[in-house]
């Protein structure tokens, strides 16, 4: 295994410089912003890791170059409080600064939201926003970016805040900016935000924008940022529980919207009913929300949305041990008796063992038995549990991890290893594990291709290919912290994998032929530029 170190002092050395310069520099504004100082946040690029060390606001990249990582620094605000991956297509990382409110010998600095290109040719872009949120949310194309409060007192030192304010960013302008938007708040802030897809609805097909909150969501039109947005509650002014959103579908086509809820028992469907013009008010919505409740069993956990030729049925299942398929139009509902409880569903069109026909089909996974069941969909409603068959697990599952391309479904144990289920063939594959299997990645460069973390420091490795099942390991210098998959410059898959170390720590490896031999390692990236960062510190 080759080394390579950043700078010729070592990383020790710089280890207690930079100790020293954090004792100098937290003095100055520890009461101006509380939070402490901490070691920089993971992000998984496209073409590698990215690290966000949030009080300098310095973001460390790491890529792979001709089999070796390399690391350059960039530079974001202050307090960085969320950071993601951009969706789509672009390598761009999206973070959240909070900045550092002025006093004193402290430099005022304000939020802002930066998109950060992966390519060092590129410069960021800063948008700056009108208030410190402390979570965003952004749509599946990466095109908008909502802002809100995910907090009742966000950093902890705000004297007033609006729990009803977000900010929308939409990335595709020349030049972005904030728009401030409010929606109407029944005392709490929102707890998460989705995207529909785009919906059929009568001024054209758009997505909207759902926000959950305690006890209820609200509806929002991005592309009509005139329009009120719709405060929908999920339960009555009298009653005594806490409902809150944790899952939502989208049927593009009804429109419907699903929600299912932590502390409830239904699922609340809300369709969107069409206004013609004669029905709206001034600037009004095209749309009127229904809201009904489905009943759906005892604590439902998962949802899925399927079509087995019979037009779209929304499948529940949960504590109970039964599935629940409900027909959104009529709300007309059938109850499949299970042996086990179900904690996911995992749903796709694929050929089984008595039909060479690809057919909608499912999944059951319990999450407190070692039971899984697979369903036939087709005409499930006429011939109900003769469509199912059960297969017994060596435990039960802590992580589905679906890979439906390749018909294949891996549950990890906690403790005891994995188990790969063959859809096509209905078959249970186990494997074991003598270290304990914490965490199962992959990635679209090699999908084929499953690495294993463990509390060692091995990387193991799984190969679901057809006709193969290979699994395999590495030995490295250090314990894994965590694993990604992404493309050298000349497009080689490589493995790269981060280390827990004081200063950063990383190894690249051959994706397509894992080896010790030809891994290369980085160490003490962290230190760069080290003493700019102290400086920026104490502005």
């Amino acid at each position: 295994m080759t080394f390579v170190t950043e700078r010729g002092k070592g990383p020790w050395l710089s280890a207690l410089v930079l100790a020293g310069a954090l004792a100098t520099a937290c003095g100055d504004y520890r009461e101006i912003h509380p939070q402490s100082v901490q070691p920089p946040g993971r992000v998984a690029l496209t073409r590698g890791w990215a690290y966000v060390e949030p009080d300098t606001g310095t973001v460390f990249f790491v890529s792979v170059e001709a089999g070796a990582p390399k690391a350059r620094v960039g530079e974001v605000g202050r307090f960085a409080v969320k950071t993601e991956r951009r969706h789509g297509p672009l390598d761009h990382l999206l973070v959240l600064t909070q900045g550092v409110v002025g006093a004193r010998g402290v430099e005022e600095e304000a939020p802002a939201l930066w998109v950060m290109p992966a390519a060092a040719e590129a410069p960021p872009v800063k948008v700056p926003l009108d208030a410190r949120y402390d979570q965003f949310a952004q749509s599946p194309d990466g095109r908008f970016v909502v802002m809100f409060f995910g907090a009742m007192n966000p950093g902890g030192s705000a004297v007033a805040f609006n729990p009803n304010q977000l900010a929308v960013v939409d990335l595709a302008e020349a030049t972005p900016v904030a728009s401030p938007r409010l929606v109407p708040s029944l005392g709490g802030v929102p707890t998460g935000i989705d995207f529909s897809p785009a919906l059929v609805l009568p001024d054209g097909a758009r997505s909207l924008v759902l926000v959950r909150s305690r006890n209820y969501v609200t509806l929002m039109d991005l592309g009509q940022p005139l329009r009120t947005p719709i405060t929908i509650p999920l339960t009555l002014s009298d009653d005594p529980r806490v409902l809150l959103p944790a899952q939502v579908l989208f049927d593009p086509m009804g429109p419907f919207v699903f929600v299912r809820v932590v502390g409830g028992s239904d699922i609340f469907s809300i369709r969107l009913m069409p206004l013609a013009p004669t029905e709206r008010q001034p600037g009004g919505h095209d749309f009127r929300p229904v809201l009904s409740q489905l009943a759906a069993g005892r604590a439902p956990r998962d949802m899925a949305l399927f079509d087995a030729g019979q037009g779209l049925r929304l499948m529940v299942a949960g504590a109970d041990p039964d599935v629940t398929v409900v027909d959104p139009v009529s709300s007309r509902s059938l109850k499949v008796p299970l042996e086990h409880d179900v904690g996911s569903i995992v749903t796709w069109a694929g050929a089984s063992p008595g039909n060479v026909m690809p057919t909608a089909q499912a999944l059951l996974v319990s999450s407190s038995m070692p039971k899984a069941t697979f369903v036939d969909l087709v005409s499930l409603e006429t011939l109900k549990t003769r469509n199912l068959e059960v297969v017994n697990l060596a435990a039960p599952a802590s992580d589905v991890v679906p890979n439906t391309p390749l018909l294949r479904v891996v549950l990890r144990h906690a403790g005891s290893g994995l188990t790969v289920l063959d859809l096509a063939a209905r078959q249970v594959l186990p494997i074991g594990s003598g270290s304990g299997i914490f965490a199962v990645r992959s990635g679209p460069a090699l999908p084929n291709l499953l690495w294993l973390l463990s509390t060692s420091d091995r990387l193991g490795f799984l190969n679901l290919s057809a006709g193969q099942l290979a699994v395999g390991e590495v030995r490295l210098d250090a314990p894994v912290d965590d694993v990604m998959v992404t493309l050298d410059t000349d497009g080689t898959p490589r493995v790269l994998v981060s280390h827990p170390h004081p200063l950063g720590h990383v190894t690249a490896l051959d994706a397509a032929a894992p080896s010790r031999a030809t891994a290369r390692s980085l160490e003490g990236f962290w230190a760069q530029d080290l003493l700019s960062r102290t400086e920026r510190n104490v502005r």
